[in-house]
Parts: C-alpha cells; sequence; structure tokens
C-alpha cells in the first residue's frame, strides 16, 4: 500500500535535484557574466590611471567560485616607453586583484586607436 508513494515521493526527489543541479551548473556551462560591482571597480581602476587613454568591455570567465580571468582591452599613452608601459600594466593587475580577490588571473592587452 505504501509502496507507491514512496515511489512517488523518490521521483519527485530526484526532480528537485536534478531541477537544482541544472540551475546551479547552466553558469558553468554557458558562462557568467560579471557582476556590475566587479565592472565598476574595474573601469575605475582603469579610468583613474593616468597613462591609460582609453579601455575596452572587460572580458571574464569563471573557473570556479573564487577562481576567475580577468581579460581587458587599454589603449595606453604613445609617449610611453616600454619600460612605463609595463610598470603601468604590473601596478594596473595588481590593484586589480587587490580589490577584487576572485579575480586571480589578469591578462591586459594593449590596443593603439587610430584617430582619422
Amino acid at each position: 500500500m505504501y509502496g507507491w508513494w514512496s515511489s512517488i515521493i523518490i521521483g519527485l526527489l530526484l526532480l528537485i535535484v536534478a531541477i537544482f543541479l541544472s540551475h546551479e551548473t547552466k553558469g558553468l556551462l554557458l558562462g557568467e557574466s560579471a557582476s556590475p560591482k566587479t565592472i565598476a571597480i574595474i573601469a575605475a581602476i582603469l579610468k583613474k590611471t593616468e597613462n591609460v587613454i582609453d579601455m575596452g568591455l572587460p572580458q571574464i570567465m569563471h573557473f570556479g567560485p573564487n577562481s576567475v580571468l580577468l581579460i581587458v582591452d587599454v589603449d595606453l599613452k604613445n609617449s610611453l616607453n616600454l619600460e612605463e608601459a609595463d610598470k603601468t600594466m604590473d601596478s594596473l593587475r595588481h590593484e586589480i586583484k587587490q580589490m577584487e580577490p576572485k579575480i586571480t588571473r589578469v591578462f591586459i592587452q594593449t590596443i593603439t586607436k587610430i584617430n582619422h
């Protein structure tokens, strides 16, 4: 008499677990976007740096709950020599990692915008 009720209850529990797991893994499969707060922090850091003229939209990839990769394009002043540009990029990497500890890897690509 109770056999078919227990089967229905087990089936419902399995359905609930499957829905929960699919919701949680969707972000890992499709990729999660960065929070607006994180993007605002990154943009503020880049905009306040005097050697940065412009920046592209930050691209973020999550490798886990506490491991995030950031890739961002920056346009540096043309008057910088190689050493100054390297110091600026190292400083940016360090400051971004300090302000957002979940960002464990930072790749900054330099771009040159040519105004015609």
